[in-house]
């Protein structure tokens, strides 16, 4: 990723992370309002090349604080969450090749299943430890069903978006 695209991420971040906490809130689902943040670092993270952890470090700084800044809790707590995130989804990537499934969307909804409930648990612990309210219930079942649906809606729109510029790109040969 050149300079431009991380600037182009870190604005795009910076723009869901507003979006996530000053609009979505009004189209809650029982007090649940789905993750941006956390479902657009998955995506990158899961359709990133093999080669570039720098991209991905950088992904994991970015999204981190962006949700760590919006979060009461102790500021570096989503950094850690998501550091754990994307070596849970590094580690899968060694025992899974992408490229040879037509079930690409499951293995990308399950890897999102257990990132987010990696980053509750994690929360959950914290909350027990530092003595901040938190709780985890069937509002969790609710919060993940309505993150999935934005993340499947996310992992289409970034395959279509990728695909168009993959068939737009000039062939000499």
């Amino acid at each position: 990723m050149k300079a431009v695209g991380y600037l182009l991420a870190s604005i795009v971040f910076f723009l869901l992370a507003l979006f996530q906490n000053s609009f979505l809130p009004y189209f809650s689902i029982l007090g649940q309002t789905p993750n941006l943040v956390l479902i657009a670092f998955v995506l990158l993270v899961f359709f990133e090349k093999p080669d570039q952890y720098l991209q991905g470090f950088f992904l994991v700084i970015l999204a981190g604080f962006l949700l760590d800044v919006f979060l009461p809790y102790i500021f570096g707590i989503s950094i850690a969450v998501l550091l754990m995130i994307y070596f849970l989804i590094k580690l899968t990537s060694y025992f899974f090749q992408k490229s040879q499934t037509t079930y690409i969307v499951l293995y990308f909804l399950v890897i999102f299943s257990l990132g987010f409930i990696l980053h509750e648990a994690v929360f959950f612990l914290f909350s027990k430890i530092l003595n901040f309210p938190f709780n985890i219930h069937l509002s969790l079942v609710i919060k993940l069903i309505y993150n999935l649906v934005f993340a499947t809606f996310g992992f289409y729109l970034y395959r279509a978006i990728s695909e168009s510029n993959h068939n737009n790109q000039l062939k000499l040969f």
